[in-house]
């Protein structure tokens, strides 16, 4: 069917999951880290309570905000060393925050504090909006951790107690990386006060250079067969054409992957326990009461924002069913296919109803279903 093969290609834009979310380190496992305070903003319970056990495995001190207006009033009360930033928040956006505590340092001569974007969008659109509003990058959701950690170690030149160790540390994770396209950035502007680093970010970064004025930017070189002094242009290979994927053909997938959710949780099932229940209890309710509102009303902006906010939180539990569904929920929203909607968010609470009662029994948690209209 139509949906089936809409479906195909949500789970197809998935790409690898495996490392998805924010995993948290084994004791030892990482270098040791001079404590830094954090300030996370963030209105997903399930992403706030996995990053803020991520930071502080790593040994930094975190102060929680739950929208960019908590996040401003927490950066007036305090200092922080780093300020890791959602985008999408109700109140003030991340775009918003971030601005107002630039103007805020601005007006106190204040140094400036990094901020990194927390984003499941890193279109140009979006790199451009954290540029405007004065952050110094972004790591994508899932957050993988050495994405973060490189993107850390380059704004914060003596993030590691032992830089060597900690230069070594990256290269290895990102000699283990599987993302197939960079997943976090440090900008130009943020990147050129730091010290010159050893060793090249880890695969899944990147630093955007602005190139000079006049400057010429060099066409991309096709690739090639290299010889000791010359290079020969590769023959082109006709290519195949694509071909639309058949579910039927596709393999099955669990509902999540129980050996990554562990892994990211220390193989804490009690910590799973209490995430379970954050998602259940906290966010599901919440989120699912404005994507019926956006659903009834024939709102496909509320409902594309509830989507992608879902997609976020069944994406913390390595839940491939359920995010592709999401995606495919969104997807519609974005597209204006108003008559779609209710469908599409159907068979998404279908796939979360199932993924809770798989994650429930898993980790010994009362079942409890899930109200929809």
């Amino acid at each position: 069917t139509a949906r089936s093969l809409r479906m195909a290609v949500a789970k197809a834009l998935e790409g690898p999951k495996k490392d998805g979310g924010m995993s948290v380190p084994k004791n030892g496992n990482t270098p040791a880290q001079r404590t830094l305070e954090v300030l996370i903003a963030e209105d997903n319970a399930v992403n706030q309570r996995l990053a803020k056990l991520n930071v502080e495995g790593w040994g930094h001190k975190v102060t929680l905000a739950n929208d960019g207006a908590e996040a401003v009033d927490a950066y007036k009360a305090k200092d922080f060393d780093l300020i890791l930033m959602d985008l999408q928040m109700p109140r003030l956006s991340g775009f918003e925050a971030s601005a107002a505590i630039r103007k805020l340092e601005k007006m106190r001569g204040i140094t400036r504090t990094p901020i990194l974007a927390l984003s499941a969008n890193v279109l140009k659109g979006v790199r451009d909006e954290c540029v405007k509003s004065g952050m110094d990058g972004y790591v994508s959701k899932p957050v993988r951790q050495p994405e973060l950690l490189g993107a850390m170690a380059q704004l914060i030149p003596h993030l590691f107690a032992d830089r060597a160790a900690g230069e070594s540390f990256l290269a290895q994770q990102a000699a283990k990386s599987t993302a197939a396209s960079p997943t976090s950035a440090v900008f130009a502007a943020a990147a050129s006060t730091l010290e010159p680093r050893k060793i090249p970010p880890p695969s899944g970064s990147a630093i955007w250079r602005v190139p000079a004025p006049g400057q010429k930017i060099p066409a991309p070189i096709p690739e090639a067969i290299r010889t000791p002094d010359r290079a020969v242009a590769a023959p082109a290979e006709p290519q195949p054409v694509p071909r639309t994927p058949n579910p039927s053909e596709m393999p099955h997938r669990p509902l999540f992957d129980p050996e990554a959710l562990m892994e990211n949780l220390g193989g804490d099932k009690a910590m799973l326990g209490e995430v379970i229940l954050l998602c259940r209890e906290n966010d599901t309710p919440r989120i699912l009461g404005d994507l019926a509102q956006g659903v009834t009303a024939g709102d496909a902006d509320a409902v594309a924002k509830a989507a992608h906010a879902l997609k976020g939180m069944v994406g913390a539990f390595n839940a491939s069913e359920s995010w592709a569904a999401a995606k495919l929920l969104e997807m519609t929203a974005r597209a204006g296919k108003v008559e779609a909607l209710k469908e599409e968010a159907d068979e998404f609470v279908r796939t979360l109803r199932a993924l809770l009662a798989s994650l429930e029994e898993f980790a010994g948690v009362e079942h409890r279903d899930l109200s929809w209209a």
